[in-house]
């Protein structure tokens, strides 16, 4: 997922080379539309605020909201599993650490006539 700023250059699409700046002038339905479309393109709101600051009349549809939270929401997912350290699964196929005395089927007569 790649955080288009003001100053981020389009490689892609009919804007490809120009600035999302240059893209919130020429067509500013367009973000909306990459916003729900394009799985790698995501404005934070910071940058949507800007946007709305050079055309107030910029207006993300529900549909486009959404699809940038979840996008948000699944990087971030991503981030934290990145982030858990691998635990290695090896104690549990080693059989030194198991104690047969604390099996309670493998007790002696005398442990269970305590009972």
């Amino acid at each position: 997922m790649n955080f288009y700023e003001l100053n981020t250059e389009f490689n892609f699409g009919k804007f490809k080379g120009k600035t999302l700046k240059e893209v919130a002038g020429i067509q500013i339905t367009y973000l909306n539309w990459c916003s729900v479309y394009l799985e790698h393109f995501y404005l934070a709101d910071e940058v949507i605020s800007q946007i709305k600051e050079l055309n107030p009349t910029f207006k993300l549809s529900d549909e486009a909201k959404n699809s940038l939270n979840a996008k948000f929401q699944n990087w971030k997912a991503k981030q934290i599993r990145k982030n858990i350290p691998y635990v290695s699964n090896d104690d549990w196929i080693n059989w030194s650490n198991y104690n047969d005395d604390l099996d309670m089927d493998q007790q002696s007569p005398d442990f269970w006539n305590q009972f």
